[in-house]
C-alpha cells in the first residue's frame, strides 16, 4: 500500500513540475500570432510624437505619396533596426540608416501606392530592432481615404472610336446546351453628340447567331452604357473560333471600331 501511494506522489510531482515549467515558459515567451506584433513588455527605445499621420484624400490615379516620421532614441544605449514588416505591398519603408546612437532622431519615411486601394486607408509599418526580434519595437501607421480620379476616362483607357471601353474583348465560354450566351461590356461616349450602334463583321451583316445592341440605346453624350452581345450555340457553324465585330456610328476608322470575341462551345451539340 505504501508502494502504490509513493509511485502516486511521484507521478503527481513530475506532472506538477512539467505544469510549472509549460506555463513559465509561456510567460517567458509569449505567444506571438503574427509578425505583426508590436512589443508591450520591454523598454521602448525608438520613439516618435505621432504613430498614426491623418493623411490627405489621395486620387486612385495619383503618383505615391511619402510621409515622414521623426524617430527618436531616448535610450542611453544604441538601437539598431534590423527590418521593416509593411502591412500591404501597397507601402514601403525608407530609414536613411539603421543605427540609432542615444537621443538620435531619424526620418523614417512611409510610402503609400494608391493604385487600386480606392476606400478607406489603414496600412502600417512595423519596425524591428536588435532590442527583440520576435515581436515589433515601433509600429508607424498612415490613415486616409483613397478618392476616385478626376479623369471620367480613367477606367475607360480603351477607344472604339467615340466609345471609350475597359476592355475591347468578349469570351463566350458554353458549358450548358443552352441556346443563348450574353455577355456585356461597359463604355462610355466621350463625345458630344448622341451614338446609336450596330455591328457588322468584314462589312458584312452579323450572322443570325450573333445579336448586338445597346443599353441605353441612345447613348447619350458623357454617359455610361453597356454594349450587349448574344451568341446562339445551336446555330454556330464551329466548337471554338475568334472573330472581331466593327461596331458602325462611333466615328472611326475600320482599324480602330472592332471588338474582339472569342467563342468557345465546349458542349457538342445535339
Amino acid at each position: 500500500m505504501r508502494s502504490y501511494s509513493s509511485i502516486l506522489l511521484v507521478l503527481f510531482s513530475l506532472y506538477s513540475a512539467q505544469s510549472f515549467a509549460q506555463d513559465r515558459s509561456k510567460q517567458q515567451f509569449p505567444f506571438v500570432q503574427t509578425d505583426q506584433t508590436v512589443n508591450q513588455s520591454d523598454e521602448k527605445c525608438l520613439v516618435t510624437d505621432e504613430y498614426t499621420l491623418n493623411i490627405p484624400d489621395v486620387a486612385e490615379d495619383a503618383p505615391k505619396q511619402s510621409y515622414v516620421f521623426v524617430v527618436k532614441n531616448q535610450c542611453n544605449k544604441p538601437v539598431r533596426i534590423t527590418h521593416v514588416i509593411n502591412s500591404c505591398s501597397c507601402l514601403t519603408t525608407q530609414v536613411p540608416d539603421s543605427l540609432f546612437a542615444p537621443g538620435e532622431e531619424k526620418e523614417v519615411i512611409l510610402t503609400f501606392n494608391p493604385y487600386r486601394k480606392m476606400g478607406n486607408v489603414f496600412q502600417e509599418a512595423f519596425i524591428y530592432t536588435d532590442q527583440n526580434d520576435k515581436e515589433a519595437s515601433l509600429s508607424l501607421m498612415i490613415q486616409g481615404k483613397v478618392v476616385p480620379s478626376a479623369d471620367p476616362y480613367y477606367h475607360f483607357k480603351r477607344n472604339v472610336g467615340v466609345l471609350r471601353f475597359k476592355r475591347k474583348y468578349l469570351n463566350f465560354e458554353f458549358t450548358e446546351p443552352q441556346q443563348w450566351l450574353t455577355e456585356r461590356l461597359v463604355c462610355l461616349n466621350s463625345s458630344d453628340r448622341e451614338v446609336t450602334i450596330s455591328g457588322n463583321i468584314k462589312g458584312e451583316p452579323l450572322p443570325s447567331y450573333i445579336e448586338i445592341s445597346s443599353e441605353p440605346k441612345v447613348i447619350a453624350p458623357g454617359q455610361e452604357a453597356d454594349i450587349i452581345v448574344k451568341i446562339n450555340n445551336k446555330e454556330m457553324p464551329t466548337t471554338f473560333f475568334e472573330l472581331i465585330i466593327a461596331l458602325d456610328g462611333v466615328d472611326a476608322s475600320a482599324a480602330d471600331k472592332g471588338l474582339l470575341m472569342k467563342i468557345n462551345n465546349k458542349k457538342n451539340k445535339k
